[in-house]
């Protein structure tokens, strides 16, 4: 009886260590940080302790952080091109343009991870926190902390845990470059109209004190101011 117990403990031990071993995940944190750039290149960095991963994917470059951590680093031109990438977030991005802003709306998905990336090695990590950065303010939210409006963050217990939210976040982007040009221009005209309105009071007064009938009239007050004293 005893043997018996002491194998079925034995196998559990054996299947927790296999499960441990096959998935390299587990245990480890992940902290996913996504910044959304004002030109529309999306920058992602994610942090976590797994030095065995196997990344097919050569757009990640890797480093380690001051705290030895393994630094996994990517640029996408912009969501367009982000939503084509096999591995990455389930993210969806809905957006409406207009003149110098536009409203965006980051759902996410149900998104087949490429087997072998990194989005799959990680997703069942059980320690996760997924960060979002956007070039604007953020006016709905899922998420459980908002740093300076713009920023999102999600702790999650396991990152595709992320996947159980529909809206992640709603936020209103503005057109830095288009709002500097329009400022600019603004104040152009601005100072154009100052300086023409400068140049049209002093030519008022200068017609004003040199005009011929201002010439005529101090020549009038001569003569009469002669005569006077040849009377006298």
């Amino acid at each position: 009886m005893r043997k018996g117990r002491k194998g079925v403990c034995f196998a559990f031990l054996l299947v927790c260590l296999l499960l441990v071993w096959t998935s390299p995940a587990l245990g480890q944190r992940v902290d996913w940080n996504l910044t959304w750039l004002d030109d529309g290149t999306i920058v992602e960095t994610v942090s976590l302790e797994m030095r065995d991963l196997v990344l097919e994917d050569k757009s990640w470059h890797s480093s380690a952080d001051p705290q030895g951590r393994l630094l996994l680093t990517r640029r996408t031109n912009s969501w367009e091109e982000y939503s084509k990438l096999s591995d990455r977030l389930p993210l969806s991005m809905e957006s409406r343009n207009y003149v110098i802003l536009q409203t965006a709306k980051l759902r996410s998905e149900d998104f087949a991870a490429a087997p072998g990336g990194l989005y799959q090695q990680v997703a069942a990590a059980s320690d996760a926190q997924l960060s979002i950065k956007v070039p604007g303010i953020i006016r709905d939210h899922s998420a459980d902390m908002i740093i300076d409006n713009q920023q999102a963050v999600w702790k999650l217990s396991r990152l595709d845990h992320l996947t159980t939210e529909d809206l992640l976040l709603q936020a209103t982007i503005f057109d830095g470059l288009l709002i500097a040009v329009l400022l600019v221009g603004g104040a152009v005209i601005v100072i154009g109209l100052w300086f023409l309105r400068t140049i049209r009071r002093a030519h008022r007064l200068i017609d004003e004190e040199y005009s011929l009938d201002n010439i005529a009239l101090d020549d009038s007050r001569e003569n009469t101011t002669e005569t006077e004293e040849e009377k006298n």
